[in-house]
């Protein structure tokens, strides 16, 4: 099965293990932002997940596109979107004050990654809102369950990332960190052994 197909599969059940249901003011409280700031900008969401970000997002901003790996996160996102574009069509999207990139690049390797945030047409000023998953120690991987473990290591589709891994994607993309944010998840599947990092990113 192919990562497409899987999240094609993941969609269609509306699974909640792989798709989060993070709601816009969750989101607001990581990057610090307010709805306020959201008020007649163009805005780019990053993977729709249930579009639970996706519909209240498009009542505060004045433009909306969305883009997924998923055609049917696409046209779950298409009502409340200007526009909603597959992954690989990113550098397509016209520019936006801001991009919203939140629980997306655990799932995507260095190469994915690099390209998504070298792709974003940002306008003058604008910026990215992009969280990373790290490990809390060098063995964290393991000390999970079997479970676990497959979901985390086996299926190959989560990417944990030191800090110092990240500038350096940030920086092949032409990106600078503006500002970070620790934060801790608390426990994923009865596993604690991850922390996030919130991120505001501008172009170099």
């Amino acid at each position: 099965m192919s990562i497409k197909e899987f999240w094609e599969d993941q969609h269609t059940q509306n699974t909640r293990t792989w798709l989060t249901g993070t709601s816009l003011d969750q989101i607001l409280k990581a990057y610090d932002l307010t709805k306020e700031s959201l008020a007649n900008i163009k805005c780019l969401e990053i993977g729709v997940g249930l579009v639970t970000v996706t519909e209240p997002l498009s009542k505060l901003v004045a433009t909306l596109y969305c883009t997924d790996i998923s055609d049917k996160a696409l046209t779950k996102a298409g009502p409340y979107t200007s526009g909603a574009w597959h992954t690989q069509q990113i550098d397509q999207i016209p520019p936006v004050d801001m991009a919203i990139c939140h629980l997306v690049m655990i799932h995507c390797d260095d190469k994915e990654c690099e390209r998504i945030l070298r792709s974003i047409n940002l306008l003058p000023g604008g910026k990215i809102y992009c969280q990373f998953s790290c490990l809390k120690s060098a063995d964290a991987l393991e000390n999970v369950s079997h479970k676990i473990r497959h979901q985390l290591i086996d299926s190959g589709m989560h990417f944990f990332r030191t800090e110092e891994e990240i500038q350096h994607l940030c920086d092949v993309a032409g990106l600078q960190i503006v500002k970070s944010k620790y934060f801790d998840p608390g426990s994923y599947h009865g596993w604690n052994g991850q922390y996030w990092q919130f991120y505001q990113l501008e172009r170099a």
